[in-house]
């Protein structure tokens, strides 16, 4: 399972406990989160889970960097999630 996710500031929801709250407010707001990571995520086949989850990373990480001027993203983790009170 993945450790680590990126959600917007203004997001109330929990990505690793109410995913779907979560997504639809994403989705509402038009950012589009998974998408984003998504179109930067290298991924194929012979690639293990380590790799892949590297690459989600690196992808969070290009992604904070972006928007990093508008201050729109965080990166988060459940430990993160709960000391915001998600």
């Amino acid at each position: 399972m993945k450790e680590r996710w990126l959600t917007t500031n203004d997001n109330p929801f929990d990505p690793f406990t109410q995913f779907n709250k979560w997504l639809r407010f994403d989705e509402v707001k038009g950012y589009r989160t998974c998408e984003r990571i998504a179109s930067l995520v290298h991924y194929s086949s012979g690639l293990t889970d380590l790799e892949v989850d590297q690459s989600i990373d690196q992808a969070i990480d290009t992604l904070v960097q972006i928007y990093a001027p508008l201050d729109l993203y965080r990166p988060i983790t459940p430990a993160t999630s709960r000391r915001w009170g998600l």
